[in-house]
């Protein structure tokens, strides 16, 4: 395969995202593979046979650096065809994103607790609020096939945070160079040592870091002086340590506490230390923690380290939930007062990190490329300027591809061409097809050809996007509906083709059918005809309520529905009384920054319009309003909003009647036409 790796920079010493990339590339190169690097400089030390491509990007103000960065490497890679993508940071489209260095939005939210100062902040601070937008824009489906993190920590906040298919975020644990990080490092312990001056018998505890604040030195220094005598800390890394030693100095544990700075052989100082200590504050994956492990070192490290994961795994030391709590911290370094019990815990720590290899990572990786290529060849392709291109992108859900795979539908011409299913609708713009299950879930395929209005197609460029297919919006609407908890389809797959910026588009939506459900429109006036029962009516306002919540939580997303009719809320019972509701047709679902009532009030009049006369009586709409508001009683300002909600409804009615007039006249025109051609 052809690969391009994607890193700002590359310095040795600067460990983190650019030892990975050192590892990583060499790793693909013995592989076999041709590996390029894009970065905008380097040094002479990566492998020779990568081959590396100078990146421009504006070095001030700090704004531009950011973002001029992602421009300059997409502008190249435009040019080029490459199978593989692989960015190690933010911007600019690619197959495969690695979060390696967290969210943003998780640290602002670790570092500002208070959502006051983050807006002083990020206000303060515009190179924030471009990593904040750059993170944003990088982290949509469109912008990248898949996400790797390195632990489910950081799995986990990327699905809370972001509308990002669960599905195409995979772990993908780091590696360590067990060559340079191993037990063999103990010869360096007394040369280490004698250097600092700290004795033999002395338990010596190992710092490693680049920001000593966000890793913890602080609470560090506090539990020292609440340890035992016999601890000595020992804090290597870039870094001021002047406010730290004026706090050891407070403490009366000054003579403990000692700064070795910024090493090249840090491995020498693993094999010095009895313990590694990180009370890390946000951390996706720190890689000092494996390092500590393959060389034979219990670690102490918080819930809030990725790696805290392998090392509570396997038991190779102690993780203590709260990063700032110096009690629990001071406690783990009682623990580790044994002798016995640190060889313990230092030799399960060996035993776990010898199966975390860079040759390993590398292999899932590959394993997940050589899948991203195979979903590229299935999406319809060009040829020009000697080079085959692909025209249009394609995602299928992993749960679904060996359905689709027997069916034929696991390409994106497979799909527009099919018709072995059950036509439910058809006509210019959209035809909907089910597909029989045979064993499986039956799907729902809904296919769209359009030239969207003038008006539809330039709104998006207005917004400083870019036009979006049907297909994609079904697709991001139903994984964004998920994340926020809404009941709704089950994405199956999506693809499109679109041309011209957007002017010509087909596109397609698959999803999986939701069984023993029915429209609710249908479903309230079978379900509750007068008269009712007690228990009837009970449950019709437990109903009632849901549709409240549902919609309440829609808006609250700043979600909201352009045709919220009742028969695009499906109902499942499944039990007497338990109702189960989902919204569907979510080509429809727009999200706005600010979601004003003239939005809200549209979707609610829609609802009432629909609502069978029947089956709900008024004293129900008001219990609607109320559950929808969550009040009690309506106050002033919440009668003003259902009076507005009542003038739509009657306007939304008057409409009707007006089409469903026009549309009788065309068909008697129609009618009498064929009767004078017949003559």
């Amino acid at each position: 395969m052809k690969i391009a790796l994607i890193v700002k920079q590359y310095r040795p010493a600067a460990g983190g995202v650019e030892t990975y990339f050192r590892h990583v590339s060499e790793a693909l190169l013995r592989a076999g593979h041709e590996v390029h690097g894009f970065l905008h400089r380097w040094d002479g030390s990566l492998h020779p046979k990568l081959q590396l491509h100078r990146v421009p990007m504006l070095h001030r103000p700090p704004l531009l650096k950011i973002l001029s960065f992602s421009l300059f490497c997409h502008r190249m890679l435009r040019d080029q065809d490459f199978d593989i993508v692989y960015a190690l940071t933010q911007g600019c489209p690619q197959d495969v994103h690695r979060l390696g260095g967290g969210l943003q939005r998780v640290w602002a939210k670790t570092r500002w607790t208070s959502p006051a100062v983050r807006a002083v902040m990020a206000a303060m601070r515009p190179s924030f609020l471009a990593l904040m937008w750059l993170e944003r824009r990088t982290l949509r489906p469109e912008q990248c096939r898949w996400v790797v993190t390195n632990s489910q920590l950081c799995r986990g906040q990327l699905l809370a945070a972001h509308p990002f298919p669960a599905d195409r975020v995979q772990v993908i644990y780091n590696g360590v160079d067990h060559g340079r990080f191993h037990p063999g490092t103990r010869q360096h312990r007394q040369r280490i040592r004698r250097a600092l001056g700290i004795p033999e018998d002395e338990i010596l505890l190992l710092h490693a870091s680049h920001n000593f604040s966000r890793k913890g030195v602080p609470v560090l220094v506090e539990a020292l002086a609440r340890a035992d005598r016999r601890f000595q800390l020992l804090v290597v890394g870039r870094g001021a340590s002047g406010r730290y030693e004026r706090l050891a100095r407070r403490l009366n544990v000054g003579d403990r506490l000692h700064f070795a700075g910024e090493v090249e052989d840090v491995e020498a100082y693993y094999g010095a230390a009895d313990a590694f200590v990180l009370p890390t504050q946000y951390d996706p994956f720190a890689n000092v923690c494996l390092e500590a492990m393959a060389c034979g070192l219990p670690v102490v490290t918080t819930a809030a380290n990725g790696a805290a994961e392998i090392v509570h795994a396997g038991q190779g030391g102690i993780v203590i939930q709260d990063p700032g709590n110096v009690s629990a911290l001071s406690r783990a370094l009682h623990e580790l007062r044994d002798a016995d019990r640190r060889t313990a815990m230092g030799q399960r720590a060996l035993e776990t990190s010898a199966g975390f290899t860079w040759e390993s990572h590398a292999g899932e990786l590959l394993r997940l490329f050589e899948k991203i290529v195979a979903e590229k060849r299935a999406l319809p392709q060009i040829a020009g300027d000697g080079r085959i291109r692909t025209v249009g992108r394609m995602e299928i859900s992993e749960a679904f591809r060996p359905q689709l795979h027997a069916l034929g539908l696991d390409r994106f011409e497979g799909v527009m061409d099919f018709l072995d299913g059950e036509r439910m609708k058809e006509n210019r713009y959209r035809s909907v097809f089910r597909i029989h299950g045979a064993g499986a879930p039956a799907l729902y395929l809904k296919r769209h050809k359009r030239r969207p209005a003038l008006r539809e197609f330039l709104a998006p460029f207005l917004r400083g996007a870019l036009p979006q297919s049907s297909g994609y919006r079904e697709w991001q609407n139903a994984h964004r509906l998920q994340a926020l908890g809404i009941p709704t389809l089950e994405p199956v797959a999506w693809g499109e083709r679109v041309r011209r910026l957007g002017i010509e588009q087909e596109s397609f939506f698959l999803s999986a059918e939701i069984e023993g459900a029915e429209r609710l429109e249908d479903f309230l006036p079978k379900r509750f005809r007068p008269p009712l029962t007690g228990t009837a009516i009970a449950e019709k306002r437990a109903l009632i309520r849901q549709v409240a919540s549902l919609v309440h939580s829609l808006h609250a997303a700043r979600l909201y529905h352009r045709d919220l009719y009742l028969g695009h809320i499906f109902v499942r019972e499944e039990g007497r009384g338990d109702f189960r509701l989902f919204l569907i047709d979510l080509q429809r679902v727009e999200q706005r920054r600010r979601l004003s009532w003239r939005w809200r009030i549209k979707d609610l009049a829609t609802l009432n319009f629909t609502a069978p006369a029947g089956a709900l009586t008024g004293s129900d709409r008001l219990r609607f309003f109320l559950a929808y508001l969550r009040r009690r009683r309506l106050g002033r300002g919440n009668r003003l909003i259902v009076r507005a909600v009542l003038r739509k409804t009657a306007r939304i009615r008057s409409h009707t009647a007006v089409l469903l007039r026009r549309r009788l006249e065309e068909s008697r025109q129609g009618l009498a036409a064929g009767h004078r051609g017949v003559r």
